[in-house]
């Protein structure tokens, strides 16, 4: 009798030290494959994976892991595709897809210092760190007014260095022609003499008319400049250029 109240105790006080492994065994797998952990909080997204010892490649920083199902999948970060996320398939595939992604190219985003102005025409020290977003219609709008304001020639757009230069400050701008770029200033002056028509047919007053003689510094060549000065509303002298 004494044996075998023994040997049922000693069969009854083993049975927890064999589960033990199989419970921390299986802990180890789900956190290697970056499930969610006990201690993370409800807060957190279930879905993204945080990225382990294991992902040590620049790419993963194009793409986020998220379980899908069974699955654990590469969510890009521009164009939201999905890719085959398990760490033991390699990164190649990945790398291929940050390269030649389109939205990556042409959306490109990236954060950027922004200071808030000083009366004085300076920056305040106050700074803020945001995303911006990069627009190409705007940087040929911006070209255009660079060139009409400092009297440019139009075949600064196909010098090399100027778009070497571009292309370090913006590699998603993508430099007009020349052709293009004098496109764009003609259809700046059409907005311009419009807006002009427009504020002059408002005015009720008289308007005086003036004339300056001045040299293209590029082609040589003497222009008339034809000014009208008018006073507004707010008894403020005010000057345009009509021609």
């Amino acid at each position: 009798m004494t044996d075998k109240s023994e040997q049922h105790n000693t069969t009854t006080t083993s049975s927890p030290s064999i589960s033990k492994p199989t419970t921390t065994t299986s802990s180890t797998l789900i956190s290697d494959y970056g499930d969610k952990s006990p201690k993370q909080t409800d807060d957190a997204d279930p879905m993204v994976l945080p990225l382990t010892s294991r992902h040590t490649s620049t790419t993963w920083s194009h793409v986020t892991r998220k379980r899908v199902g069974e699955e654990i999948k590469a969510e890009c970060n521009y164009c939201n595709k999905q890719l085959t996320g398990e760490a033991r398939v390699g990164t190649s595939h990945l790398t291929e897809h940050a390269i030649k992604c389109v939205k990556k190219c042409l959306d490109i985003r990236q954060t950027r210092l922004f200071g808030t102005q000083a009366k004085d025409g300076g920056l305040n020290d106050t700074l803020s760190l945001a995303p911006y977003e990069f627009h190409q219609d705007k940087g040929r709008k911006d070209l255009a007014e660079m060139i009409i304001l400092h009297e440019y020639p139009l075949t600064m757009v196909e010098h090399y260095d100027f778009r070497k230069y571009s292309n370090t400050l913006q590699p998603g701008f993508k430099v007009p022609c020349r052709n293009t770029t004098k496109k764009d200033i003609m259809q700046r002056y059409d907005i311009e003499k419009e807006d002009i028509s427009a504020l002059l047919s408002q005015k009720n007053g008289r308007i005086a008319l003036t004339t300056d003689m001045w040299t293209s510094r590029n082609q040589r060549k003497g222009y008339m400049v034809v000014t009208a000065h008018f006073i507004d509303n707010g008894w403020k002298l005010q000057s345009r250029t009509l021609r």
